[in-house]
């Protein structure tokens, strides 16, 4: 057995972490929101990240993640290098750290190689720093595979960081990593001679694995067995051209995640369009997509709380869950704009909750010249079930579509009839046209509900719910991004106050996104509590 493999037995098997590192969970001490003061959590999070307390401080003066992932490239004194000459691998070490690094990068090589055209590969490093590190890829035809990829190690920080222009695969690429915190990382779209647009390539990587066959979807022999995650304050945006190679790239993306969050990001104009739509042919892919997706023991018992993003004009957001479980991805106090989820999980009972949320969906909040590439995300369907059987549940929601005749929910012709039974859905604020909508759009067994009502009784969905047309005087200012809503009676009692004070703290939502505490007493549907 070589070392790489003792190693990675080794963690496996106890849980080990990094040198010096205590993963304890975090007790919480104030019991309000309030500058400087931390939140209340009763009892702790599992997945509270050693690193960091910006999840359990205050929200009420914190910036969100395009503000804090935002980069200044004014004072910046670039190095213009070529791949060849600059790139490193760095393995069997106990520590590495790259830093201090602003280099524009173009490669000789005149096509992508995971490997060969990475600029920066750690192999079985046990802790990798990466800070103040900014790199724009300058190829426009993807040369450069990844800027960061990492097989294996115990942690691995990444932390004011800015990656730009067109990679094949990822910028952040993790595979078999314990311990993870990325944080004020910047990653955009550039716009570069021959091309039709900005690209990206894909954003973030989290690799841990996907159970098929005998194939456990992890190439590095090194793979720790991930323990915690974060990812906060990040802003990933501005890209949707691609090469016509129907590339399908992801904001973020994580294959079999730790516990931990995905907390205060923003993510925005990341396209896909049409097959059919030219040079801009197929584009990026989803914001978010994160599902549990290995079978094995070590790897259920998880929680993931996608908590306090941003996501706007990005066409696609997925939650693909399949395995035994039990594992548990909450998304709440997000802000969703013009970006459709595509649900496509199901077996054992691994669930996902979307729980104060605010969702929009109106082609005017995109900006005009973006219009055209927002109308996928816009319009249409707002849920889709895939090859789904859930279970899913969408609580405490403000759920708005300007669009004419849209499906709330739309199951595809994908998996077994009747599979929108794994939807749940109670005390939500629906905005939409009341005589257009089919609630439930169901081509795989032909069920359609064209009623709210009939929605009601043929899923036993929504009791306690309220729809209405849709208004913009629901909010306090639509047109200007303020979107609490108002005194309106229309949703008085409508939220459930359960998750207030929630028996499974992974599932307790008790502040909102602006950090205002909610009681059992003033609780509102979606994303903002007050008005």
């Amino acid at each position: 057995m070589t070392e790489g493999m003792q190693r990675r037995h080794f963690l496996g098997m106890t849980g080990a972490v990094g040198a010096g590192l205590a993963l304890g969970p975090a007790g919480a001490a104030a019991a309000v929101d309030g500058p400087g003061a931390r939140h209340s959590i009763r009892p702790p999070l599992r997945m509270s990240n050693p690193y960091t307390d910006d999840y359990t401080g205050s929200w009420t003066s914190l910036d969100t993640g395009d503000v804090l992932g935002s980069h200044d490239l004014s004072g910046i004194t670039w190095s213009n290098v070529t791949g060849e000459n600059v790139q490193q691998l760095y393995d069997f070490q106990s520590s590495q750290t790259v830093s201090n690094q602003y280099l524009r990068l173009t490669w000789n090589a005149t096509s992508a190689n995971k490997t060969g055209t990475c600029l920066w590969r750690f192999k079985d490093v046990d802790q990798v720093t990466i800070e103040n590190v900014y790199v724009e890829n300058l190829d426009p035809d993807y040369i450069t595979s990844h800027v960061i990829r990492v097989e294996g190690a115990d942690e691995v920080i990444i932390r004011n960081c800015y990656f730009a222009g067109p990679v094949d695969r990822q910028h952040i690429f993790l595979e078999g990593v314990a311990n993870i915190l990325i944080e004020n990382v910047e990653i955009v779209g550039l716009e570069l001679p021959g091309t039709n647009g900005p690209r990206a390539g894909g954003g973030i990587m989290i690799n841990n694995g996907a159970t098929s066959g005998s194939d456990d979807g992890v190439d590095t022999p090194y793979a720790r067995e991930p323990v915690q995650q974060t990812i906060q304050h990040c802003y990933i945006h501005n890209s949707w051209d691609d090469d016509g190679n129907e590339r399908n790239q992801d904001g973020i993306l994580i294959h079999s995640p730790a516990d931990g969050y995905i907390f205060n990001n923003v993510i925005e104009n990341w396209f896909r369009n049409e097959p059919s739509g030219g040079p801009q042919a197929h584009g990026m892919d989803s914001s978010i997509d994160i599902g549990f997706r290995r079978d094995e023991p070590q790897f259920q018992d998880k929680n993931v709380r996608v908590e306090r993003n941003i996501l706007r004009n990005t066409t696609f957001f997925k939650t693909p869950v399949g395995t035994i479980g039990p594992n548990r991805i909450l998304l709440a106090n997000n802000l969703i704009i013009n970006a459709k989820l595509d649900d496509y999980h199901g077996g054992g009972s691994s669930t996902s909750h979307y729980v104060h949320n605010t969702m929009l969906w109106d082609i005017d909040l995109a900006p005009i010249s973006l219009q055209s590439l927002a109308q996928r995300g816009a319009t249409g369907y707002c849920f889709k079930l895939g090859s789904f059987s859930g279970p899913t549940v969408l609580e405490n929601c403000v759920v708005y579509t300007e669009d004419s005749s849209p499906d709330i929910v739309y199951a595809n012709s994908s998996g077994s009839a009747g599979k929108w039974a794994g939807w749940s859905a109670d005390h939500n604020a629906y905005g939409t046209s009341t005589s257009s909508t089919k609630w439930l759009n169901s081509t795989v067994d032909s069920t359609v509900c064209s009623t709210f009502s009939s929605w009601q009784s043929t899923t036993g969905n929504d009791a306690n719910s309220v729809t209405a047309a849709p208004d913009p005087n629901w909010f306090e200012d639509y047109l200007g991004g303020d979107y609490r809503l108002s005194g309106s009676s229309l949703w008085s009692g409508v939220a459930d106050t359960s998750f207030v004070n929630h028996a499974d703290p992974h599932l307790r939502v008790d502040r909102d996104f602006n950090g205002e505490s909610r009681t059992t007493s003033n609780v509102r549907p979606g994303a903002f509590n007050y008005s």
